[in-house]
């Protein structure tokens, strides 16, 4: 039997020694050969000889009721695969064995956000330059997100001042100063609710 010691993830330009044990559970030595099969788990193309570097069939000789370890030594490219799919088999006399699993490839790519106070009255428009962006030459640069919303500190404070009013006796001072802040409130959240994302 075959049990590959697989992990549970891989980061782009990792090198790493995958290994397997195969244990011999028959009445008798066995002579046989174990193979490493690496796929791209979104396009299922064999990938083998990009990523091991090793030979990928291993020859093994197991006495009855033993077990020997394999191992094979992976380069995973940078930015290149998603999630690699690992197919191991081992021969041996008329027995053979294999198993299969899906290890996600996950990205060392760092993201980088800008954060800018855009103060925009009523009907005005203003032009904002984001610098991070304007000369960037990454070859990975994917996808760019602009997000745009109200400062929150500007919902607390609202909604503290309200609690302030509720405190006070009944007077036409107070009930003028609800309405008043339940109009501010109600145009702030109609400001937010017209918050945008930009991809």
């Amino acid at each position: 039997m075959v049990f590959p010691n697989a992990p549970r993830f891989i980061r782009d330009g990792d090198m790493l020694s995958f290994t397997a044990k195969v244990s011999n559970l028959s009445d008798r030595t066995l002579h046989g050969n174990s193979t490493l099969q690496i796929l791209d788990a979104v396009t299922m193309v064999d990938i083998t000889k990009e990523l091991v570097k090793t030979s990928p069939i291993l020859n093994f000789d197991i006495e009855q009721g033993r077990s020997a370890g394999l191992v094979w030594d992976l380069l995973i490219p940078d930015t290149k695969y998603h999630a690699i799919t690992y197919r191991i088999s081992a021969q041996a006399g008329g027995h053979s064995d294999g198993e299969e699993n899906t290890i996600p490839v996950i990205t060392n790519r760092i993201l980088l956000t800008e954060s800018m106070p855009m103060a925009i009255k009523g009907n005005e428009s203003k032009t904002f330059v984001f610098k991070a962006f304007e000369n960037n030459s990454s070859t990975t640069k994917r996808t760019s997100d602009i997000q745009s919303n109200i400062h929150p500190t500007r919902y607390g404070m609202l909604f503290r001042l309200c609690l302030i009013c509720l405190n006070k006796s009944m007077q036409a001072l107070r009930l003028w100063w609800i309405s008043f802040m339940q109009m501010l409130w109600l145009q702030n959240c109609k400001c937010a609710s017209q918050d945008k994302s930009y991809h």
